[in-house]
């Protein structure tokens, strides 16, 4: 069984609490990219998704 590989394109608008980038898709989803810097556009893989308070969240790793 293979398991597809995903990636995001965002631009970084901010920096959370443990140093990891935030970008938000077009659809209002929050995107925390680990290794992104404030004004990047980075593409990014996607490491897992989830919900928190109501909000889809992806974590992704800066490719």
């Amino acid at each position: 069984m293979s398991q597809s590989v995903e990636f995001v394109e965002v631009t970084i608008i901010s920096i959370d609490s443990l140093g990891r980038g935030v970008g938000y898709l077009a659809d209002g989803t929050i995107v925390v990219v680990n290794g992104a810097k404030v004004g990047e556009t980075v593409k990014a893989k996607v490491k897992f998704k989830t919900i928190i308070q109501g909000r889809k969240v992806i974590v992704a790793d800066k490719v």
